[in-house]
């Protein structure tokens, strides 16, 4: 695995890859998989150090359907709209990461933020928890693991 920091102006990408090297008989091909991509912004005047820390704060939320109020029906009406704002939020970079569990009952969502208010906001512009459908259970904010070093 191999870090890879492209700077562009006030903006820095930094991707993880891992590198793949594969022979066929007389050649050799070489390729990169993308594994995370994080635009960093707001970088300073003087430029990246590497030391400073740019990201948001990650949260894991933890969401329920309220089957007992509403009935399959009323979530199959929904779930076009509920799928595209999830996908508006994805694109703005909030949503990272999203998974149904395992049940059918709801949703797991990985997403990143400035505060756990800026989450509740977000998350209350999903239809159906604005149309009280879903109720977001948890909000649990992350923090790096620090088991393999510092990655910056």
């Amino acid at each position: 695995m191999r870090e890879f920091v492209y700077a562009s102006g006030s903006a820095v990408v930094f991707a993880l890859l891992v590198f793949s090297a594969h022979r066929a008989e007389s050649c050799c091909r070489s390729q990169y998989f993308i594994l995370d991509i994080l635009l960093l912004d707001s970088i300073p005047a003087n430029g990246w150090s590497g030391g400073e820390q740019f990201m948001s704060k990650q949260f894991l939320t933890v969401s329920k359907r309220n089957t007992d109020r509403f009935t399959p029906e009323d979530f199959a009406a929904q779930s076009g709209r509920e799928a595209e704002r999830a996908r508006a939020l994805y694109m703005e970079g909030f949503i990272r990461q999203i998974w149904h569990r395992a049940e059918g009952n709801g949703a797991c969502l990985l997403v990143e933020a400035d505060s756990r208010e800026e989450v509740e906001q977000k998350l209350a512009s999903l239809p159906m928890v604005a149309k009280g459908m879903l109720t977001v259970e948890q909000i649990i904010e992350l923090a790096p693991y620090k088991g393999f070093g510092n990655a910056l």
